[in-house]
């Protein structure tokens, strides 16, 4: 589950990270957490936005408030559930013009509960049969299939997907670096093996002494600083699975 979080106030940032963190663990759900403290900084990543599962806005930020950041999504993302944080009230009849599906009241002794309420709802509209993940490419937007995808590749400031489709005519090139597309695509078994190159660990067959074998007989070379991660990583996924 990808969640973004925006709020402009660290103390409350950091509890909201805290607590979704917590509670989808707890609900054995994979997630990755993206913080952000203005509503410029969110939007800014027009290529990101189809990739949330959900999306947690405070209502009252400077210079570009909840309500208006909301509105600006949609234009991008007509279907990714939207909540609200708010000390005040008075702007739920506004949220739900937006089709936000919660209205969170922004105080620390209820809010947990508030978040825990919300990410249910959240969940519950994941289709977790078929794990799917939104982006806007180069050539528009498209919804692919996890499994489908079997490594990412560095194109400078661009990111290219690799599907398993070998036939497959669309060069898919999302407008971020790798790093930051990697970060997204963690929470379903991605993992860097080095700068240029991050991989589904569900198409790996071993790893060796800086290198990696993947299922369609692809070598990839990992770096010596992330070995010890990368074997570590590999190695839970494959024992959770056994």
């Amino acid at each position: 589950m990808i969640v973004a979080i925006c709020d402009d106030e660290y103390l409350f940032l950091e509890q909201e990270k805290s607590t979704i963190s917590d509670y989808l663990k707890m609900k054995g759900v994979p997630c990755t957490i993206e913080c952000f403290s203005s509503g410029s900084a969110l939007i800014n990543n027009v290529s990101m936005l189809e990739s949330y599962d959900l999306i947690i806005l405070d209502v009252e930020m400077p210079e570009l408030d909840g309500l208006s950041v909301a509105k600006r999504i949609r234009e991008y993302n007509p279907s990714v559930p939207i909540a609200f944080l708010s000390a005040y009230i008075d702007y739920s009849t506004d949220g739900y013009r937006v089709k936000a599906i919660r209205y969170l009241l922004k105080d620390e002794k209820c809010l947990e509960y508030y978040l825990q309420e919300c990410l249910d709802c959240a969940i519950a509209q994941m289709d977790i049969k078929e794990r799917t993940v939104h982006f806007d490419f180069t050539i528009g937007k498209r919804t692919l299939k996890v499994n489908d995808i079997m490594y990412l590749e560095s194109r400078g400031n661009y990111t290219k997907f690799i599907m398993t489709d070998s036939d497959k005519s669309e060069e898919l090139l999302v407008r971020n670096t790798l790093t930051r597309v990697t970060g997204l695509m963690a929470s379903y078994d991605f993992i860097s093996l080095n700068p240029k190159v991050s991989v589904n660990m569900s198409y790996i067959v071993s790893i060796s002494r800086y290198s990696a074998i993947m299922k369609n007989g692809l070598t990839f070379k990992v770096s010596q600083k992330k070995f010890n991660d990368v074997n570590k990583a590999f190695s839970l996924y494959i024992g959770e699975r056994l």
